[in-house]
């Protein structure tokens, strides 16, 4: 799918099933509610990330709440064949990735930013900027037609903040409520699972960016130099007031 009929194609990648939804969730719903596809890719469930339970019993658990997230949200879902703190950044899942993006042939890839301290974040950051490159490539034999994503962003996710730099916001106040309630199907946002209060930190987080771009809720990303050709025009959020530059804000209090 492509953006020529005027129908973009939005893909979110996370590295465990949570990740994808919470740092881009909103931005996927802004696109589903105006007609637009959207995808969340997991590249692992996370199943490891319970005391409670087995990392079969919790896989299990997990496929459930990003099924019940994505479909709240108006969004496929995609699960790779990889286990969680085992995601292999070699070239065969190279080759994995970039045979999906030549299938899901998205316009806009969301996806982590390097500086994290998590290992699969990052692979998963090496994995789909790599996993990119190859699917444009007509030389890179995987199947499918070759194919050049158009935009790729970097939501912010507090595991994510080593080099981090908010270089545009994005008003999601339209979108919040239904994010919010379709984050509530899972157990790390509603804080069963967890010490880490992630329900807070989102919440305070969307409230705090929404400040500084003077709405009621924001999320801040970061551009990626691929395709840096095509990024001088930003895609259309479909929002109600346009994307801030939080380094040109400015005027009376």
């Amino acid at each position: 799918m492509d953006g020529s009929n005027g129908r973009l194609h939005v893909v979110a990648v996370g590295a465990h099933i949570h990740d994808a939804e919470v740092m881009a969730g909103h931005l996927v719903a802004l696109y589903t509610s105006a007609g637009h596809s959207g995808t969340f890719v997991h590249a692992t469930p996370g199943e490891k990330g319970s005391q409670a339970l087995s990392a079969d019993e919790y896989r299990s658990v997990k496929l459930g709440e990003a099924r019940r997230t994505a479909g709240r949200l108006g969004a496929d879902v995609r699960f790779l064949p990889y286990a969680d703190a085992e995601l292999p950044l070699d070239h065969p899942t190279r080759l994995h990735v970039a045979a999906l993006f030549r299938e899901l042939r998205p316009d806009i890839v969301l996806t982590h930013w390097r500086g994290s301290f998590h290992p699969d974040h990052w692979r998963t950051h090496c994995l789909v900027m790599d996993g990119l490159q190859m699917a444009a490539d007509a030389s890179v034999d995987v199947p499918g037609t070759p194919h050049r994503t158009r935009w790729v962003f970097f939501p912010e996710n507090w595991e994510d903040m080593t080099g981090f730099q908010p270089e545009m916001l994005v008003d999601i106040s339209a979108v919040y409520d239904r994010w919010h309630a379709a984050m509530m199907e899972q157990g790390l946002f509603r804080g069963e699972v967890s010490r880490f209060h992630y329900r807070k930190y989102y919440e305070g987080l969307s409230a705090v960016r929404g400040a500084r771009a003077w709405t009621e809720r924001a999320v801040a990303l970061m551009r990626s130099p691929f395709c840096s050709d095509r990024q001088s025009q930003l895609p259309d959020w479909r929002m109600p007031a346009p994307a801030r530059d939080p380094g040109r804000e400015g005027g009376s209090k």
